[in-house]
């Protein structure tokens, strides 16, 4: 079965990725039901480990997609491992890992073959997890232990490290049990030029009242805000030049509920520009989870498409192709909250979790290009793509 359906929207994106001088365009969404193999046969052409994590958090493997074989990621497989993030360049893994007794706690940095490997204990009183890789040399990790959001930038192979606190920045948002669910409320772009935060527009906060603030952290001043900013559980995505963040901009609802979310770009110098406004395509558009390609040219999301309260939400896969502007609509139903959307290094392919029958986690691997998908593990889901270069 397919859709199309056309709707005037600005190029900004792809003007924004290749310098060219702004123009305006049409974008097609297509309906391209893909169906998923249970019988797949492992390709040779297919490079890299993916980064299983287990549905009971013990016997985290990699897997190696060229072969199908599998390893533990620790040397002891009953070792407890867990907050896994793969760097941009897909060439180094880092996590938490408990160790037998004595219970010992350590960040683990290695590389894709494992030939190099960093350990540093866990600071419980100065952080507790890994949110993200911010560039290919340096990790966020974040406390959660204090009232409001702190961040710490570490580099495992400098050993430096810096403390940033979210009190330091203007009118930020008091602690929300909502908002938690982000990486961090401090987002930093991969140069440290620029950080993005949740901010409330008074004095004093108010359920609802959120702006999204773009701060220079040279100038320490405000470059723009985004106001009306609705929570998401989807964080900005900054571009790896740190030109500027995508973002979904929630627009509430009401009952019956009628989300519908907006795909932003927010360059540095303050302009905003809308990518998409999603619900042009489906009359409920809610985005669960996204993720940007290593080369920028897809955005994959986790789509939720209806909501009736008390049962069960839809939802749907789609791939933006940024240099056609071309949406395809998978008809795929990625697991709800978290999708664990997964790039492989070079882009062609995409990982992400479902829920299968009997209400397991599976691990799909769709090729993009083909419009492929098929079911590469059962009871785990991917938490990165590995590529030893």
């Amino acid at each position: 079965m397919k859709r199309n359906v056309t709707v005037l929207v600005c190029l900004a994106f792809i003007i924004l990725l290749s310098g060219c001088t702004k123009i305006s365009g049409e974008a097609t969404l297509n309906q391209e039901c893909i169906s998923i193999s249970d019988n797949y046969t492992w390709d040779k052409s297919i490079q890299g480990n993916l980064v299983l994590a287990s549905s009971n958090l013990q016997g985290n493997e990699f897997l190696d997609m060229s072969t199908g074989a599998r390893i533990s990621i620790t040397n002891n497989k009953n070792d407890f491992a867990y907050s896994f993030q793969v760097s941009p360049d897909g060439e180094w893994l880092a996590y938490i890992h408990d160790g037998e007794p004595p219970l010992t706690t350590s960040l683990i940095v290695q590389s894709a073959n494992k030939k190099e490997i960093f350990e540093f204990p866990v600071d419980f009183q100065e952080w507790q997890t890994i949110s993200y890789w911010l560039n290919n040399e340096t990790l966020i990790l974040r406390n959660h232990a204090v009232p409001l959001d702190n961040i710490v930038v570490f580099n495992p192979f400098t050993g430096e490290k810096q403390v940033m606190n979210a009190t330091e920045y203007p009118k930020t948002l008091p602690d929300d049990w909502e908002w938690d669910y982000w990486p961090s409320l401090l987002i930093l772009d991969p140069l440290q030029r620029y950080l993005t935060y949740v901010g409330i527009s008074g004095d004093t906060y108010h359920p609802g009242d959120h702006k999204l603030v773009l701060w220079n952290l040279e100038n320490r001043q405000v470059v723009t805000e985004v106001n009306d900013f609705g929570y998401s559980p989807a964080p900005p995505l900054w571009k790896q030049d740190g030109s500027g963040l995508i973002l979904v901009k929630s627009i509430p609802g009401y009952a019956p509920p009628v989300e519908k979310d907006d795909l932003l770009f927010l360059s540095v110098d303050g302009k905003v520009e809308h990518l998409a406004e999603l619900g042009n395509y489906f009359q409920y558009a809610k985005v669960d989870s996204y993720s940007l390609s290593p080369n920028e040219a897809f955005l994959a999301l986790s789509l939720v498409t209806t909501f009736v309260r008390g049962q069960t939400s839809q939802r749907t896969l789609l791939i933006l192709d940024l240099s056609t502007l071309n949406i395809m609509d998978t008809c795929l139903l990625p697991q709800a909250t978290n999708a664990f959307l997964t790039w492989s290094p070079d882009s062609k392919y995409l990982a992400f979790a479902q829920l299968s029958s009997k209400n397991d986690e599976q691990t799909v691997v769709l090729d993009v290009f083909k419009n492929e998908a098929f079911i590469v593990a059962e009871k785990f889901h991917p938490e990165g793509w590995l590529i030893d270069k």
